[in-house]
Parts: structure tokens; C-alpha cells; sequence
């Protein structure tokens, strides 16, 4: 399980280097998504207790839009400016992993409080 996290020589050679990078793909796909879903169900919430709104459902299509589509888009665009390091989990740019990472948990955060 060890040999997974690899981080190997740095020139793609190391025959985990493809596992580590779909690894941290998922990694950051997951947290971006995780941040996202925390933002519905607090809208949810919102409008079925606050606005006496009870169909909340109506909103699954955009949910699901915003949860699944966008965090795929960001990770996409990762890869294609290769962007993820040797270890995949952390990115090449500090920067980069700063903005996605606190950008989104900020404006959730102020959403979350409106």
C-alpha cells in the first residue's frame, strides 16, 4: 500500500506515478465537492425551514449540476495545465491549491451565514 504513495523520481518514470496523479485528482475532486454539497444542503435547509418552502426538490438538477459538474471542470483543468505535482495529492503551484481550497470554503462559509 506504501508503494501507492510513492512520490518516485519526479520525471514520471516511477511506475505509480499515474496512480498518485489519478489519486490526487480524486482528492481534489472529492474536497471541492464535498464543499459544494455542504452549500446545498444548507440552502435546503433554508428554504423548507425559513421560506416554509417543502419542495426543495425542485432544486436536485442544479445541485447535482453544481456538486458534480464544476469540481470536474476544476480538476480537468488541473490536468491539462499540469498542475498536479509528483505525489499528485499536492499541486505543483502553492497558489493554485490555496485558491481552489480556501476561495471555495470562503464563499460557502459567506453563503452559509446569509
Amino acid at each position: 500500500l506504501t508503494r501507492f504513495w510513492a512520490v518516485g523520481d519526479g520525471d514520471g518514470n516511477d511506475p505509480y506515478y499515474a496512480i498518485c496523479l489519478i489519486t490526487g485528482a480524486q482528492v481534489e475532486f472529492l474536497l471541492l465537492a464535498s464543499i459544494l454539497w455542504t452549500a446545498c444542503i444548507a440552502h435546503t435547509l433554508f428554504i423548507v425551514l425559513f421560506l416554509k418552502d417543502y419542495t426543495p426538490e425542485r432544486f436536485e438538477p442544479f445541485y447535482h449540476a453544481l456538486c458534480w459538474i464544476s469540481p470536474g471542470i476544476f480538476v480537468i483543468l488541473l490536468a491539462v495545465s499540469q498542475s498536479l505535482g509528483d505525489a499528485g495529492i499536492w499541486l505543483v503551484s502553492q497558489h493554485i491549491q490555496n485558491f481552489l481550497f480556501f476561495f471555495a470554503i470562503k464563499t460557502v462559509w459567506t453563503a452559509n451565514i446569509f
